[in-house]
């Protein structure tokens, strides 16, 4: 495990009660062995209720870390506005040496489905966001809007991918979040070939619930794998089957 001293940035929603966002972020961190940071952008009182906060706020947040720190790797969640959005894309274009691995988690969605951003804002992100990424995230639902196309079997899995990876992410990860063709299976795709990453057994866990816990963990095992993202993804999924958010 990465050593302690380690800083990883974690930019997304605050939830009072520590369910999802960066308090859930902030715990896997530690438990992992290293030294979270934390950039709020917006406040989640319950999911349709998430109220950002104004981008220029977000942008003194993240300078704080420019002046400061280079983040070892960073998992960036839920921004809320397309003001935001671009607060964090100029922030990394502008401090590219600042950051290693960077970890998107789309969230489009909320753990029960409901849309979290606009389409321009979705316009943003794969303009501005998704080419700086090292790998993206997104549920099938999410990568329907995403691609344009609809994603219901594995093969549209592979499609979706493909079709995001032209925004320039590195890769693309489509995971389920339910049976697809029978099976639980994750895409990750690398621009070249995609990889299909089965799990053995049904999640022991709430896959949507527990996106800030896989996004955070893939984080981490990007700092201890480097270019071995497909082995990041496996150890990621591993850690959510095995950990309890602790509220």
């Amino acid at each position: 495990m990465p050593e302690i001293n380690r800083p990883v940035l974690t930019i997304g929603a605050l939830q009072p009660v520590g369910k999802a966002g960066i308090l859930v972020d902030w715990a896997v961190l530690r438990k992992m062995g290293v030294h979270p940071t934390a950039a709020i952008s917006a406040v989640m009182l319950d999911d349709d209720n998430v109220e950002a906060v104004s981008a220029s706020l977000l942008d003194r947040e993240l300078n704080t870390f420019a002046e400061t720190i280079k983040m070892e790797a960073v998992k960036v969640g839920i921004l809320g506005t397309r003001e935001n959005m671009e607060a964090v894309a100029t922030f990394f274009e502008d401090n590219e040496h600042h950051v290693n691995h960077l970890v998107i988690d789309v969230s489009l969605e909320s753990n029960e489905g409901i849309e979290l951003i606009s389409s321009t804002a979705i316009s943003l992100l794969k303009m501005r966001l998704l080419p700086l990424a090292e790998i993206a995230i997104a549920f099938p639902s999410e990568a329907e809007r995403l691609s344009g196309q609809k994603v219901s079997t594995i093969d549209e899995m592979k499609e979706a991918a493909e079709a995001i990876s032209i925004y320039g992410s590195k890769h693309v990860l489509v995971r389920s979040d339910k049976l697809i063709d029978g099976e639980w299976v994750d895409i990750l795709y690398d621009g070249r070939e995609h990889q299909l990453i089965y799990s053995k057994e049904e999640p022991k866990v709430d896959i949507r619930k527990y996106r800030d816990v896989y996004g955070s963990a893939l984080a981490v095992y990007l700092l201890e794998r480097g270019s071995k993202v497909n082995e990041a993804c496996e150890q990621a999924q591993k850690f959510i089957n095995s950990y309890k958010i602790p509220v």
